[in-house]
Parts: structure tokens; C-alpha cells; sequence
């Protein structure tokens, strides 16, 4: 079974290399006449214009084909889509310009082959993953709180007795020996209540959109309120609405004493 394409670009090439051949014989022709001195007679110049009007009329029809996606000429030239081959279809055209009510376009193999090849890929189809969990930055750890007892108060204020003088009395004692006294004094002290707060502006419509929102928002405010509570626990001043805190009231260092 015989390609038509095969035999078009045969056909075409033929008479291309024969349109070329005759008009390089004419134009040897008229060379030879001119260096004899003679002129160019109008018979001869009427057939080298027919010739080229020959061979224009090959390319043309060349061009017309790969227009219409028939690859004759080699070359890596751009091909053209689908559609590109629909819309320089002359039906097509005929249709869209309403000359006639319908089209049918006929695709050969040859046409499939010199279509530019669109590949479909997922970009813009596969929905990213989605993980609910927000990622906090990394955060302090709090540990001063666990370590101090405490306990619940009611009211403005909290008094409570502390330590003041402790007199050092333990010693080493023989059998029937007076076992030395030791002693301690306390103070009465009353503290206020200070209060710790903050807060976060968050809309309805972001609580909404995103659900885990509102638990993280809470517990980031936790945070918030036991980073500063420790702060005032190790150096609050005393002053104002500051906590009395263990550096800020802690002894100087008695070197004695180590």
C-alpha cells in the first residue's frame, strides 16, 4: 500500500527540480546570446517568466499542504495543535465566516503525525494536602511554677506568716548531755492580689474558616500568661502591680556560709 503523502512530496519535489533545471537552461540561454551580442528576444523572456510562474505555483501548493498539517518539507519547523489544524482548515473557515451551514474535516494519520503532541499534566488538578495542625514556634519551657507549692485565695488580699529569724542550734551532744536549743521568729505579711491578663482581636469569620483556630489562639494566650507569670516569680519588683520576686528579695550572697 503506497503512502499518498509519500507520492505528493515526490510529485512536488520532481517538479520543482525540473521548474529549476529548465529555468537555469534558459538563463544559460540568454548568457550565451548576450556574450555573442545579441539581444533578448521577447519569446525568451515570455518563457523564463512562465517557468518561474511554474515554480511559484509548486511552492505555493507546498506551502498551502503544510498548512493544512502535510509535512513535505524537512526541517524542524514549529508544528501546529489540534486546533491550530481546525482553524486553518478551509471548511472550517467557510463555516465560521457562515457561507455554509456545516463542516466536516477529514484527519489523516499523516495529520495526526504533524500535530504538535500536548501532553496533560496534573499541575492545577491534584488538590494540595491539607493538615490541620498549625505550627507554633518553638517555645520556652516554664518549670519555676511546678516548683513553688501554692495555694488557692479569695479576695484582694493574702496574709500569711514568713520566716524571720531561724537561731542555728543543733550540735553534737554525749549520752546524758543538755541538747542545745534552737530557736525561730516570724512576721506576719500581707500581699494584694495581682492579676495577669491578656487578650487576642480574632474575627468570627477566621474562628469559622479555620476551626482549630480558637484552641490554638487559647492556648498561645496560656502561654503568654505563664511566660510572664514566671518572669514576675524569679524578678518581679514589688512595685505597683509587680509580684515580689525570689532575685529581686533574695539575700546577699554570704560567703561564710558555703
Amino acid at each position: 500500500m503506497t503512502d499518498p503523502v509519500k507520492e505528493v512530496k515526490e510529485s512536488l519535489e520532481a517538479q520543482l527540480k525540473d521548474g529549476f533545471s529548465g529555468l537555469q537552461k534558459k538563463y544559460d540561454a540568454v548568457a550565451d546570446e548576450l556574450q555573442k551580442g545579441n539581444t533578448v528576444t521577447t519569446e525568451m523572456k515570455s518563457q523564463i517568466e512562465q517557468q518561474k510562474g511554474e515554480i511559484e505555483r509548486v511552492i505555493e501548493q507546498v506551502q498551502k499542504l503544510e498548512e493544512k498539517g502535510v509535512k513535505l518539507r524537512n526541517g524542524a519547523g514549529e508544528k501546529k495543535s489540534f486546533i491550530d489544524f481546525v482553524k486553518g482548515n478551509d471548511k472550517y473557515q467557510a463555516l465560521t465566516q457562515k457561507n455554509q451551514p456545516s463542516a466536516e474535516i477529514e484527519i489523516t494519520k499523516s495529520d495526526m503525525a504533524a500535530m504538535a503532541e500536548t501532553k496533560v499534566t496534573s499541575a492545577g488538578l491534584v488538590a494540595p494536602q491539607y493538615d490541620p495542625v498549625i505550627q507554633g514556634a518553638p517555645r520556652q519551657n516554664l518549670l519555676i511554677r511546678d516548683l513553688i507549692p501554692t495555694t488557692p485565695v479569695t479576695g484582694q488580699a493574702f496574709t500569711y506568716f514568713r520566716e524571720l529569724l531561724h537561731t542555728l542550734g543543733a550540735g553534737m551532744v554525749p549520752e546524758g548531755g543538755a541538747k542545745p536549743t534552737s530557736n525561730v521568729t516570724f512576721e506576719q505579711v500581707t500581699d494584694t492580689i495581682k492579676k495577669i491578663a491578656v487578650w487576642m482581636p480574632v474575627t468570627d469569620e477566621a474562628l469559622d474558616d479555620v476551626p482549630q483556630l480558637y484552641s490554638y489562639i487559647q492556648e498561645l494566650l496560656r502561654y503568654d500568661l505563664e511566660l510572664k507569670r514566671e518572669g514576675q516569680i524569679l524578678k518581679g519588683d514589688g512595685t505597683g502591680n509587680n509580684l515580689n520576686g525570689i532575685m529581686t528579695q533574695a539575700t546577699v550572697f554570704n560567703a561564710q556560709l558555703s
